[in-house]
């Protein structure tokens, strides 16, 4: 299985500076697994600073993707994930976003996360760690097996090519008609429209193969749904058959206080509490509980 690592970047570089150190502690990309380092462009874009922090980081198999403009984070992300996919032909990709800090098992745990929903689940193809968890010390070291459905959140996430060539249609579809001009202009009443009429269609999952869905998505994307990329991937997932499983217990921290879509009142209220913690039992964990 050929796996690649996925980095999008805009401004920012003291974030970026972080995510790619955590990376670099991880055996995986110091042993050479590929890291993609999708650079927006435009003329705040600080793509001289990310690529030197990237160069400063020392990762042994980097490759950088520079857009000629600025592309937003939902077009630059849809594009990258189709080169890696579809022109270099990985069979898994490991996203994260530039200002979020990971486990140094991180990929070790959803690779063995994604291996074991394969062989008791048909419609598991995407997985990832909560990136916010307030538990104490002691409840998270309980809980490290447990993982569950989850609902549009996507910081950080491993898919493989099975999952992007089935929800590739409407990815492809929102990045093309919602997603050609600045991130804050997108036109989100036509958006929310869109994906109330695609979630008429949403399947009912069941059988004994199927991992349980508990998040009303339906009610969900039929109301006013999140119109950015992790809105439609979401439904495009579920409208694929597929089911995004978490982690329940953190093992990622979003740390951008600023940025497009980031403020420091909102981190303050979200995540300033929450403490990356390293679990080595993360290396060899290979069974997981659901959650409930």
């Amino acid at each position: 299985m050929r796996t690649a690592i996925l980095v999008p970047c805009y401004r920012r570089p003291e974030y970026l500076e972080q995510v790619l150190s955590d990376l670099m502690s991880t055996p995986q990309v110091r042993t050479g697994t590929p890291v993609f380092l999708a650079c927006d462009g435009g003329s705040s874009a600080a793509i001289a600073e990310n690529i030197a922090v990237a160069v400063k980081a020392r990762i042994p198999a980097l490759h950088t993707l520079v857009r000629p403009e600025h592309f937003g984070i939902g077009r630059n992300v849809y594009e990258a994930k189709r080169y890696l996919f579809e022109e270099c032909q990985y069979d898994r990709v490991l996203y994260l976003e530039d200002d979020i800090r990971v486990s140094p098992h991180i990929l070790t745990l959803l690779q063995n996360m994604l291996h074991w929903l394969e062989a008791n689940y048909d419609n598991a193809c995407v997985v990832s760690t909560a990136i916010f968890c307030n538990m104490p010390l002691e409840e998270k070291q309980a809980n490290l097996a447990i993982v569950s459905d989850c609902g549009y959140s996507l910081a950080n996430h491993l898919m493989t090519k099975e999952c992007w060539n089935l929800t590739r249609p409407w990815i492809a579809e929102y990045a093309n008609r919602f997603l050609q001009c600045a991130y804050a202009d997108r036109d989100n009443a036509r958006i929310t429209e869109w994906m109330q009429s695609l979630a008429q269609r949403l399947p009912v999952q069941c059988g004994n193969r199927m991992f349980p869905a508990y998040w009303p998505f339906k009610e969900y994307f039929m109301g006013t749904p999140a119109t950015s990329q992790d809105g439609a991937m979401a439904l495009a997932l579920r409208l694929a058959g597929f089911s995004h499983v978490v982690a329940i217990v953190n093992r990622a921290w979003h740390i951008g206080k600023q940025g497009e879509n980031s403020t420091e009142e909102a981190w303050e209220r979200s995540y300033a509490q929450t403490t990356l913690d390293v679990f080595e039992e993360d290396n060899t964990r290979t069974y997981f509980r659901l959650q409930g």
